[in-house]
């Protein structure tokens, strides 16, 4: 039977590069098109791209790009390069630069590979495994600690008086501000303190009332020895002809090499303190106080809550003993009778401190009272002499056995005494030291406050060393305060006595401890974020900073919340992503919903691995394996795209997956399952194939969502020879069923992508890409591939058609496609599998009649086959390719003959 008909195609679908072409009916190539944005039928010639700069300093690839955009605003565009180094654009896109890219912010680093970044309160992350995490806080960041200090005594290095305005400067409100009026000099005990997330270099002060007086300013930062130090570079745009604080305007300085976090007004962090040369006026007032900082490493840093010791140990070398103590209710007392008395304590961590909380038993070192004529001394004969008061306890005065007490006020017993019982409201004395008198004034003192004095010393593994820097807050535990010191950097730990293996500290009086004394111990620990490695990914994560280190490379590190800096503390938590026993490098994590989602590399027989972590704080995370052997090459080698139909959700209004590579294929994922979706690409991933990616360059292959185009743009490094992405695959994730995949050529080779916000210009998203030349490019821009030289783009696709077991005899090919104002395409025929195609005459899109498409035929001068395939070709630079649908003409099929 044969029957006439004719069979119109649609443009639609993705390229098959598994099948062999001479079997089937689709896309073999479909190389530089798009979908019709609605994913109907229908084609159209990608756009082009062109160079963000005209010169570059290094021909070197581009391995990552990314926008940050500040507290303040400003939005920038920075490019990791191939030598590990970062350069952040002069021009702010859609403007172009003439000249090089941009300038240097991160130094050059040996093993980079493609960075992490991201965002925490507008602070930016970076990660790069070749250094440690970097951060940077960028312009207009919010202060985290403002305290106007105004004494009457010596600064105590923790202070413990302040008015707070943090809250007031860190909004731009006008009557919400912090005031300092009068303010004095250092020398007269008063100050400005600020804290800051990360280091600072400026400060931008917003004035409300501003300063009249003649004064100008200096400023200190807290040095790793623990004390205040110059800052150096001081320049106060504040200033007007020597006068301080007269108008808006930023104080910088050169960041100091030494700097080190504080603690103080309860938080850590990095303090500066400003200080006038003399007195402010009457009326001065700030509304907003912010500050910047360069790029840098990012440090573990104490989260301020104190941290109780392990253990701690009493020592009397009179008898010889050791008593053994928790934390709390360290007895103390009657101790330091000898030199060769201490307490020892136990600590997880180094320290720069510790606090002594004495509660209601304090070391008494003074005490002292004045009768009301109500004061006696007894002779006792040949028995203890003593004093009596009527009005009180003198116990509860502070007074003990032993104390030298002095007497004054009195007639015949001015004189120094040794107590040698105090009950309630009798001292005694050795006999014969006091003459009687009856119901004086006298005065009674014990002080040790002037002689009495605390040291304090750490194991360094060969002995003991005195702490540097000391400072006794405590005032040998006469009452609850800090104890602080420079860091312990050479502390070693060891097994002290036999007991818990830890870094070691212990102190002495020079004076006895009174009879009841008994404090609490409880450290001030730092951290060296290096002693976990270098920073190999990162992110953040419910307001957590969540951070990977090369070393031991399956744990995650769960920062504290709204904290950059802090992996310490109960609000963290160290995570293993594994849970069978393998060590696989985390390499990229992304939130996805409101879990987070990590890969591991593919590494030995069980691969990779994806994972999801789920809770909200520490106590409650954990894990969920998604897969147990897909992990990822990269962290540039994922998407996340919303919107994506699936079964469940045809609508996909919210619905969101991740795409990404893994060593096996391209895949995607839901948080529950993986799915690959590479199949029609498949030759990519076959290690059989010679165009399959290149073992030891996984982190070369790039995947970017290209929101214009509603398309994943991905990039592979294929075959034997490439050292950058080569092969450019095009996946459309809005019609999973038809896995539409197509291929570009680039006039560049393109390292990388990202999506940006415009800095101008009427489109909001722009999208820009990295490429092996050293050039970054704005792609989805003009019609041709504009570099060095003009590339036009050259877009083709070539459509298979087969009988499936039928023969086909068409008379006439008929191509519909949108009309230009010029450009010309070319249609090509081949049959029967025959790689060998015959060019018709080029056709014209220009429309003679006006309509909105143009139709051309082409004849196929052949008799009956099993197959055609035709090509379409478009190289013009002038004008799109768009095409809509093609239809076969007075086809007639005839059903094959059985045998």
């Amino acid at each position: 039977m044969i029957k006439n008909t004719s069979k119109r195609i649609d443009f639609k679908g993705g390229v098959n590069k598994v099948a062999e072409t001479a079997t089937m009916t689709g896309f073999s190539t479909k190389q530089n098109f798009r979908d019709c944005k609605n994913n109907r039928s229908g084609l159209v010639s990608r756009k082009g791209q062109s160079r963000q700069h005209s010169t570059t300093d290094a021909a070197q690839e581009i391995v990552t790009l990314f926008q940050h955009i500040e507290k303040g605003g400003t939005k920038n565009l920075y490019a990791q390069r191939v030598d590990g180094s970062v350069h952040k654009a002069t021009s702010l896109p859609p403007a172009t630069t003439t000249g090089n890219f941009g300038t240097e912010v991160l130094g050059t680093a040996t093993g980079s590979i493609p960075a992490s970044f991201s965002f925490l309160d507008k602070n930016l992350l970076y990660s790069d495994k070749a250094r440690g995490h970097y951060g940077f806080p960028g312009v207009g960041q919010s202060v985290k600690g403002f305290v106007v200090y105004k004494g009457s005594a010596a600064i105590p290095v923790i202070p413990q008086i302040g008015e707070d305005y943090t809250n007031e400067v860190s909004d731009s409100s006008t009557t919400r501000v912090a005031i300092l009026n009068s303010l004095n000099t250092l020398a007269n005990y008063n100050t400005v303190y600020i804290c800051t997330e990360l280091r600072a270099n400026s400060l931008t002060f917003t004035m409300v009332n501003v300063n009249g007086n003649t004064v100008t300013l200096s400023g200190q930062y807290w040095k790793s020895d623990g004390t205040w130090a110059s800052l150096t570079g001081f320049s106060d745009g504040t200033a007007i002809g020597g006068v301080a604080f007269a108008q808006t305007g930023t104080i910088t300085w050169t960041h100091p090499s030494d700097e080190i976090p504080h603690y103080q007004f309860g938080k850590t962090g990095y303090w500066y303190r400003l200080n006038v040369s003399a007195a402010l006026d009457s009326s001065v007032s700030v509304a907003q106080v912010t500050y910047t900082g360069s790029w840098q490493a990012i440090e573990n840093v104490w989260d301020g809550a104190l941290v109780p010791i392990i253990e701690a140990q009493t020592y009397k070398i009179a008898s010889l003993r050791y008593s053994v103590y928790g934390h709390n209710s360290i007895n103390i007392s009657g101790m330091f009778r000898d030199s060769g008395d201490y307490v020892y304590f136990a600590s997880n961590h180094r320290l720069c401190g510790f606090y002594i909380n004495v509660g209601n038993t304090p070391n008494i070192i003074k005490a002292a009272i004045t009768g009301s004529t109500d004061v006696s001394f007894v002779d006792g004969g040949t028995s203890d002499d003593f004093i009596t008061w009527q009005q009180a306890r003198f116990d509860l005065e502070g007074f003990e056995d032993g104390q030298s007490i002095v007497i004054t006020n009195t007639v015949s017993n001015n004189a120094t005494r040794k107590a040698k019982l105090v009950t309630g409201n009798k001292i005694y004395t050795e006999t014969g030291t006091l003459t009687a008198e009856t119901n004086v004034s006298a005065t009674l003192t014990f002080d040790n406050t002037g002689s009495n004095t605390m040291t304090c010393e750490f194991w360094d593994g060969d002995g003991w060393t005195a702490v540097s820097n000391f400072n006794d807050g405590t005032t040998v535990a006469s009452k609850s305060g800090f104890v602080t010191f420079s860091r312990t950097a050479t502390a070693q730990k060891t097994q002290f006595n036999e007991s818990v293996y830890a870094y070691w500290y212990r102190f002495k009086f020079s004076k006895v401890a009174s009879r009841f004394a008994s404090i609490a111990i409880s450290g001030m620990p730092y951290f060296d974020i290096a002693d976990l490695g270098n920073g190999t990914c990162s992110t953040t994560w419910q307001g957590r900073p969540v951070y990977n280190f090369d070393k031991d490379g399956n744990f995650i590190w769960i920062g504290s919340s709204n904290r950059v800096c802090s992996l310490n503390g109960d609000d963290y938590r160290p995570f293993n992503v594994s849970d069978d026993g393998e060590t696989n490098q985390c390499l990229a994590m992304t939130p996805f919903f409101q879990h987070l989602l990590v890969w591991q590399e593919e590494k030995g027989m069980k691969g990779g691995k994806t994972t999801i972590i789920q809770g909200y704080s520490p106590d409650t995370f954990q894990k969920y394996t998604v897969s147990g052997n897909i992990g990822i090459v990269n962290a540039k080698a994922y998407d996340v795209v919303d919107g994506i139909p699936t079964p469940s959700n045809p609508k996909a209004s919210n619905a969101k997956m991740v795409y990404f590579i893994s060593n096996k294929g391209f895949y995607k994922t839901d948080g529950m399952s993986v799915v690959c979706v590479s199949d029609p690409v498949g030759i990519y991933f076959d290690p059989s194939n010679a165009n399959c990616i290149r073992k030891g360059y996984e982190n070369k292959h790039w995947v970017k969502y290209d929101s214009m185009t509603k398309n994943i743009l991905i990039g592979l490094c294929t075959g034997s020879s490439a050292t950058v992405a080569n092969t450019f695959l095009v996946f459309n994730p809005f019609v999973p069923e038809e896995q539409a995949w197509g291929t570009d050529t680039r006039g560049q080779a393109l390292t990388c992508m990202v999506e940006l916000e415009a800095n101008s210009g009427n489109v909001t998203t722009l999208q820009y890409a990295g490429s092996s030349d050293g050039f970054v490019y704005q792609i989805n821009t003009g019609l041709n591939d504009v570099g060095a030289s003009t590339v036009s783009i050259p877009s083709q696709v070539v459509l298979e058609i087969d009988g499936n077991g039928e023969k086909i005899d068409a008379k006439t090919i008929q191509v519909r496609c949108k009309a230009q104002t010029a450009g010309t395409f070319t249609p090509s025929i081949a049959f029967n599998g025959n790689p060998s195609f015959t060019d018709e005459a080029t056709k014209s899109m220009i429309s003679a009649d006006g309509n909105a498409y143009v139709f051309h035929d082409f004849s196929i001068n052949r008799d009956v086959v099993d197959h055609i395939a035709v090509k379409l070709t478009h190289d013009t630079v002038s004008e799109e390719f768009y095409l809509y649908d093609m239809a076969l003409i007075n086809v007639k099929v005839k059903n094959v003959i059985k045998t």
